[in-house]
């Protein structure tokens, strides 16, 4: 057990409604800590936690550390270093630790079962728990949205097995010590973090080695169809294991058919089952082969990943279905890189009877201004694209590479776009 989170230490998590912070504060009260968080809204997120036992308040403020007394202090990725209550714990000596040394610390004792990737991560990392949870494993889990089928992200379990989403975007990917990876696709992104395409695929090649976390992972699973994924090489004493429709793949995928409540699949090679998705699109497959052949090395039988596997309904903002009205399905989904802004818009036209009508507004402007183009070309897939401003917090806008000039070249291929400056009236 961490020395740092045993049972009646004091912990104060800055930015705790975040997806991986939430999480952390889940496990942290269920080791018997004390926490208390702050966050700079109030949000959904909050109101669950506070019924978890963690004691959480709107707003930054100094007093939050001499009133709370923490014994450590956990500030999300996303917090400044100028934060209040960062620099309140500072003067007073509380030790100050970021998302990744924070979640290294957490998983210490855990067999560590981590999922990365550009994209996917959140999925593949939900299937896998399923799929052992349906084995009758009861693992711990770190993932960075809530489950529908356990309505959380984050569980202690028995097993010494934990699921843990390896996020690259800070760099919790390289903490982590773990027993095996999978990694879904490397693609150009948070690069405001790792300057260049070359530095990020550097740090995966760390992921894959166990490069600085003290462990070698002894299973290493990597997406064929992914040129990111397939260049990632193998170290001597690694057992690896490629999968994708790509027919040198060790696990080759055939869709033997798929409809609006998913795909049924075989896998042939390293393994020889037949699954079924209940989310659709064919990036929902390769998720769900990652996680099979992740979740068998950990000891799940067939049946149990089957079970697993065809249980996953979704998670949170991961194509969430939030309503219909008038014969119209409304669907919100999380992706903001325009590989999975395609994955999205492939799959709701898998899902549509009618028009795909499709509501994107960018996040982040350095990510907006590297793909504008791509945006425009993805998003006219869809029947009608209509656009706001980007989100970017922090951030000082780019020139040309806001949601109007994504629209422009849209139009100019032809495509039926609009802009508007609001979600008011884009709705």
């Amino acid at each position: 057990m961490s020395t740092w989170f045993g049972s009646g230490q004091r912990v104060h998590i800055v930015g705790v409604g975040g997806a991986g912070m939430s999480a952390i504060a889940r496990i942290l009260i269920q080791r018997g800590c004390v926490v208390t968080g702050s966050d700079a809204v109030a949000a959904q997120r909050l109101s669950a936690l506070a019924a978890a036992g963690v004691n959480v308040s709107v707003g930054h403020t100094a007093d939050a550390i001499s009133k709370n007394q923490p014994d450590v202090v956990i500030a999300s990725s996303a917090i400044a270093q100028s934060n209040v209550e960062v620099q309140a714990a500072h003067a007073v000596g509380i030790p100050v630790l970021g998302r990744p040394e924070a979640t290294g610390l957490l998983v210490q004792p855990w067999r560590v079962l981590a999922v990365s990737g550009t994209h996917g991560k959140t999925t593949t990392s939900s299937m896998l728990t399923l799929a052992l949870r349906a084995a009758e494993i009861d693992c711990s889990y770190l993932i960075g949205s809530e489950l529908h089928a356990t309505g959380d992200n984050a569980h202690e379990g028995s097993s010494p097995w934990a699921v843990v989403e390896a996020d690259e975007s800070d760099g919790t990917s390289l903490r982590l010590n773990p027993a095996a990876v999978a990694v879904t696709n490397v693609d150009a992104d948070h690069l405001d973090r790792w300057g260049t395409i070359d530095r990020m695929r550097a740090a995966f090649q760390e992921f894959v080695d166990g490069a600085g976390a003290g462990q070698q992972p002894s299973f290493v699973v990597t997406c064929a169809d992914d040129p990111g994924a397939a260049a990632l090489s193998s170290s001597v004493g690694q057992q690896r294991r490629s999968y994708g429709f790509a027919p040198t793949a060790d696990a080759v995928i055939e869709v033997l058919s798929q409809d609006a409540a998913g795909c049924e699949f075989r896998i042939r090679g390293a393994l020889d089952m037949v699954l079924r998705t209940h989310v659709p699109g064919r990036h929902n497959v390769l998720n769900a082969t990652a996680a099979t052949l992740l979740a068998h090395h950990a000891g799940a039988g067939e049946g149990a990943i089957a079970s697993g596997i065809g249980g996953y309904a979704g998670a949170r903002r991961r194509f969430e279905l939030q309503g219909e009205a008038a014969g119209v399905r409304v669907f919100d989904d999380y992706a903001h890189h325009p590989t999975a802004v395609a994955a999205t818009v492939q799959a709701a036209s898998t899902v549509a009877s009618g028009r795909v009508i499709v509501l994107c507004q960018p996040y982040r402007w350095y990510r907006t201004a590297m793909f504008v183009d791509e945006y425009a070309q993805v998003l006219a897939g869809a029947d009608w694209a209509v656009l706001v401003d980007v989100f970017g917090p922090g951030e000082e806008p780019v020139s040309g590479a806001g949601a109007p000039d994504i629209a422009a070249r849209m139009r100019q291929a032809g495509a039926h776009v609009d802009y508007c400056s609001s979600k008011c009236d884009a709705i």
